[in-house]
């Protein structure tokens, strides 16, 4: 990891948007499964625990924007086959 990104990853206090991209990083780690929940916190400055908190959190707003992408087609296809 390049060091620009290791500050930005391993940061204590920081924005919002860097805290989801860190997340998002910790759940792609986490959905590759080859290493451990412990491994990929040493990795991120986390605990192991943190690790399964926010891959799960991740995961569920993935679950979301999947619906309300798979609604706004649904809803698109309707307007668009209205016109």
């Amino acid at each position: 990891m390049n060091s620009a990104l290791r500050s930005r990853v391993l940061c204590g206090r920081c924005a919002l948007s860097v805290k989801f991209d860190r997340d998002l990083l910790i759940y792609i780690t986490w959905q590759l499964g080859v290493v451990t929940n412990l491994a990929i916190g040493e990795m991120f400055g986390r605990t192991y625990s943190t690790v399964s908190q926010r891959a799960s959190a991740i995961k569920k707003m993935l679950s979301k924007v999947n619906q309300l992408e798979r609604k706004f087609f649904r809803i698109f296809r309707f307007e668009v086959g209205q016109i």
